[in-house]
Formats: structure tokens, sequence, C-alpha cells
């Protein structure tokens, strides 16, 4: 979520949450507790801010297609990943140049998944398939 321009000329801050993501935009001296009862962080233009309201140097993450903070990005690709094990999924061959990505097309035929955060998931779990078979 970004800030309106309207709520960017008030000088008002996201408040987010590590686990739930983005919670409110409030003034900046506001301190804002997630449901998780962890205290919310400040963000403003996605960096982190001080208590003093300086930004940090920390350069702000990239965005994927879906505007979300890229978690597992590949630099070859631009495809954003949900883990690191599907990210090195991702990546098929032998070293060297014959190394590449997988395209959507091979990805979906896997059964990943693109969620609604613009990031690539391994296909959930069937719980029919998980149990033995029926007795009769």
């Amino acid at each position: 979520m970004t800030l309106t321009a309207e709520e960017m000329e008030l000088g008002w801050v996201e408040f987010v949450c590590e686990k739930h993501g983005f919670l409110v935009a409030m003034t900046p001296r506001a301190v804002v507790w997630c449901k998780c009862g962890k205290q919310a962080t400040r963000l403003r233009g996605g960096r982190v801010v001080d208590r003093d309201l300086k930004l940090t140097e920390a350069k702000a993450r990239a965005s994927n297609g879906s505007g979300k903070p890229s978690l597992h990005l590949c630099p070859d690709c631009q495809q954003d990943f949900g883990g690191g094990f599907i990210h090195k999924r991702h990546r098929v061959g032998t070293r060297g140049k014959s190394k590449r990505c997988l395209t959507s097309a091979e990805m979906r035929a896997k059964g990943w998944r693109l969620t609604k955060r613009g990031r690539w998931s391994l296909p959930r779990p069937n719980p029919s398939q998980e149990k033995g078979p029926q007795e009769a």
C-alpha cells in the first residue's frame, strides 16, 4: 500500500507489521500495535523511519509486478518468489551458459501459481492425496 498525495502532504507514514503487512497510515509520532502483539514499523516511501523521523541509509526494496515488496527476486528473469526453495528450483540446466530460468508457462505446467501478491508459489497440498487408501 502506498500513501496518497494528501497523506504524504500531511507528513503521514505507513505502519506495517512484518507478519500482517500494512496496518494504517497516520502521523509518524503515533505508536501502532498489531493484533499479533508486535509494535508496527514506520515506513515512509518504502523506507524504515527512525523514531526521530530521519530516513535510514537503507535502500527501499524493489517492488514486484503487483506493487508489493520483492522477497526473492530473480535478477535474470525479474520474477518474484515466495521462498528461497522455489526461487532455486526455477533455475534449470547445468552450470554455465546452459543454466536458465523457467518461463511462466513452464512454472504453471509444474502446478506453481502466481499469488495475489505477485509471487510464485508451490501448489497447495491436496488433503485428499495425503490420506492413504480408504478401507472398505
